[in-house]
């Protein structure tokens, strides 16, 4: 069964990225653009600062059809260093300072960026790289011309680059042009865009979450206001939101399940949408009826068909009882969906097939991967001539009433945390370890939600493989939603009578050890002051071992050695900050080593806060 496209046309009010923010600017030149700390940068001023790099940029040799690196952290020099790119003719790929260096260099390389931008003390991250460096060159590019550029860019230009996990065992880079993007924010309905709108803008910006954050502002003279730091940030969003009359945001469904568990009055904005993984009907029940929140929408869309494919107005029947999927709605404008089955019929309603998505949105491919791009950007059969069709792999149910509903996968790709994962990446970089002779990956319920990952790796002869240890030299390999929560040596992996890996045993042998009550550990709060235990830490141990599953925690224990991550680490943030009632910040516990550790790093915000000495469960959160 197909959908129809919504009110724009395919085609229609697509324009280059730069010119769309120029018009922005000329209608609205002294209204504010971005917010990023105690920042404010006007529509005229940063449509100059983008001018004068643009310039510097081409005259460095950056030209159209080029792809530009831009290395640095969120905040204003990043989106003038977006915007000077795409004036100048390039596509833009955003590097994260935060990836671990060796995946920074493999996305660089795949990349062949032609410039990289960034300043002196990033620069060494990247080795090789051509460099036009903010600080270094400051002189240089405010002495350029404030002025537009006359390079000649086509909608059809490549504009953002953005890399995503590979099956093959290595990232991929997925190629989008300015009409992919602009066709998802121009002629919409799924949202409000004007100037009367205040979004933040917390997602990654290597994610095309960041991409739709960004430009859902920046082309319709709204203000983007920029969280500090690398990371979303429930309470810094939960603060902006109060601080600067934010409207809008987009948040990842499990970003907004912890918000409405601990920060529900942020959410009490024009409107919301939620995405990404798996959504929480339970969540957004209690949201809604909250009050407060004018519009909730459900979205959905890969890297692939940039942004949002389809959205989904959440209403009362959505959330009811007994539902255990929100559905995903229907296409948004400019696109098509088709659910096929394997002889690409269109389905019946209340069947299922694969979900196919085609429309002004879709991607150029995947960089040097011709093969790949074949396989999953297959000729169009309902279109015209020449039309292509994104092929997901999502299954997919329709409903009587045309909505389409997500099942799962037709393979083993996950979401984590909003992010995609193919195991067979993860399973490659754990085989690139010295003691690893083979591995298997696969997904289990997380304790706070969504998914989580369980390695089982077979050991090398002679090897004495430590998997806690291991664990953590992932952590400088693979960004941090594709280190596994648990590594476990085994064996041997199970296999299937094919002579492959048995997924569905995999899967099974992962789920019963999750749902096994772990084991008590000796020496785990041993009684006495002597023991360096102190009420403090008992109560975080006791956070600790509630999010992770963990029956007994140890003062020496590491939060991420345990099986946390960013977003159980958040939760725990949260909760020390509702029951202090002090702002502990995130990085005291990304930072801190052991159980030990991080509470004297609470005890220390404590006392500089003139906290209450003693914790209680009474607090009400910082909200």
């Amino acid at each position: 069964m197909s959908t129809r496209p919504g009110a724009a046309e395919p085609g229609a009010r697509t324009a280059p990225l730069g010119r769309l923010f120029e018009d922005a600017a000329a209608r609205y030149p002294d209204a504010v653009a971005l917010v990023f700390e105690d920042s404010e940068t006007t529509y005229a001023d940063l449509g100059a600062r983008a001018d004068r790099l643009a310039s510097h940029l081409v005259e460095e040799g950056v030209g159209r059809g080029d792809v530009v690196g831009v290395l640095l952290p969120r905040g204003t020099e990043f989106v003038v260093s977006v915007l000077a790119v795409l004036k100048a003719g390039a596509a833009y790929t955003a590097l994260d300072p935060e990836l671990p260096e060796s995946r920074l260099r493999a996305v660089a390389e795949q990349a062949k960026a032609r410039i990289l931008v960034t300043r002196e003390h990033l620069a060494h991250l990247v080795p090789g790289a051509a460099l036009v460096l903010l600080d270094r060159d400051a002189s240089a590019i405010a002495g350029r011309p404030a002025r537009p550029l006359s390079t000649a860019v086509h909608p059809d230009d490549p504009a953002c680059l953005i890399f995503t996990s590979g099956s093959t065992g290595r990232p991929k880079g997925v190629l989008s042009s300015h009409r992919t993007i602009s066709s998802r924010l121009l002629g919409q309905d799924y949202a409000a865009f004007g100037p009367g709108e205040v979004w933040i803008q917390s997602a990654p910006m290597a994610w095309d979450a960041g991409v739709f954050e960004l430009f859902a502002a920046l082309l319709f003279g709204s203000v983007c206001v920029l969280q500090p730091g690398g990371r979303p940030d429930p309470a810094a969003i939960a603060g902006l939101v109060r601080r600067h009359g934010a409207t809008s945001l987009y948040l990842s469904a499990g970003l907004f399940a912890l918000m409405a568990d601990e920060y529900p009055r942020a959410l009490g904005v024009g409107q919301v949408l939620t995405g990404g993984e798996a959504s929480s009907p339970c969540h957004m029940r209690r949201v809604r009826q909250g009050g407060a929140l004018t519009r909730l929408v459900h979205v959905y869309g890969p890297v692939e068909t940039m942004i949002f494919a389809t959205a989904h107005t959440v209403g009362e029947d959505d959330t009811g009882g007994g539902i255990g999927s929100v559905p995903l709605g229907g296409a948004v404008a400019a696109t098509r969906t088709h659910v096929l089955d394997p002889r690409l019929r269109e389905v019946r309603p209340g069947e299922e097939g694969e979900l196919y998505i085609g429309g002004d949105g879709l991607a150029y491919g995947y960089i040097g991967e011709p093969s790949l791009t074949a396989e999953r950007f297959v000729p169009d059969p309902f279109g015209t001539p020449g039309g292509r069709l994104f092929r997901s792999g999502d299954r997919i149910r329709v409903r009587e009433d045309g909505l389409l509903e997500f099942v799962g996968r037709y393979d083993d790709q996950v979401k984590i945390r909003g992010f995609r994962v193919e195991p067979r990446e993860v399973e490659a970089a754990i085989c690139r370890e010295p003691d690893a002779a083979q591995a298997a990956v696969t997904a289990v319920d997380d304790p706070v939600g969504g998914k989580r990952l369980i390695a089982y790796v077979v050991p090398r002869p002679g090897a004495d493989l430590d998997g806690p240890d291991l664990r953590r030299r992932l952590l400088s390999a693979v960004p941090d939603h594709m280190v596994p929560s648990v590594v476990a040596p085994i064996g041997a992996l199970p296999l299937s009578d094919n002579g492959k890996v048995d997924r569905e045993a995999l899967r099974s042998l992962a789920a019963d050890s999750a749902a096994a009550p772990p084991p008590p550990r000796a020496g785990a709060q041993e009684e006495g002051e002597g023991a360096g235990w102190t009420p403090l830490s008992r109560r975080l141990a006791e956070i600790w071992g509630g999010l992770l599953g963990v029956e007994d925690v140890r003062l020496d224990d590491d939060f991420f050695a345990l099986g946390g991550h960013s977003l159980s680490a958040l939760r725990a943030v949260s909760l020390v900050r509702r029951e202090t009632g002090v702002h502990v910040p995130l990085s005291a516990l990304m930072d801190s080593e052991s159980l030990a550790h991080f509470a004297e790093r609470v005890r220390l915000h404590v006392d500089e806060g003139a906290s209450r000495p003693a914790l209680t469960r009474a607090a009400a959160p910082p909200d």
